[in-house]
């Protein structure tokens, strides 16, 4: 009986961790955050991601990759304006407006990391899956520290 209870609070304790994980949803077009996100005046990451329909392997790999990231920014979050991009957006405005960001900074392949300064430079492109230890070393040595 009390390894069922261990268990089941366990499970509760992952999903509860997931969804303080989960990226914050914005009713912002995604070029309006980018945009707002490039003139802040402020360091800016883009995290291109996937949150569409795909196989069991795939969206294990997204959630974990958005989880690790969520970690590492939880560090920086006063210090850069983070945009979550769900690549897997099929309305033309997203998917122009992600494009438009990806060629002006190099990124070319999902999932992403960027890192954009607050004077517009591109600082860091973190392509493929990483560890919160990852990314926060390449933040640290963008942003110095």
């Amino acid at each position: 009986m009390w390894l069922l209870v261990a268990v089941v609070l366990a499970a509760i304790a992952i999903v509860a961790i997931k969804l303080a994980l989960r990226p914050p949803e914005t009713s912002l077009p995604v070029s309006s955050q980018i945009e707002q996100a490039l003139s802040s005046g402020e360091p800016a990451v883009f995290v291109f991601t996937y949150g569409g329909d795909c196989c069991a392997s795939t969206r294990q790999a997204f959630d974990n990759y958005d989880q690790q990231v969520s970690i590492a920014l939880g560090a920086y979050g006063s210090r850069v304006k983070v945009v979550w991009l769900d690549t897997s957006l099929e309305d033309n405005e997203s998917v122009w407006a992600m494009a438009d960001l990806a060629n002006r900074f190099g990124v070319e392949s999902v999932p992403s990391l960027l890192l954009v300064s607050a004077a517009g430079e591109r600082l860091w492109v973190n392509a493929g899956l990483v560890t919160a230890e990852e990314v926060r070393a390449g933040l640290a040595a963008a942003l110095g520290g």
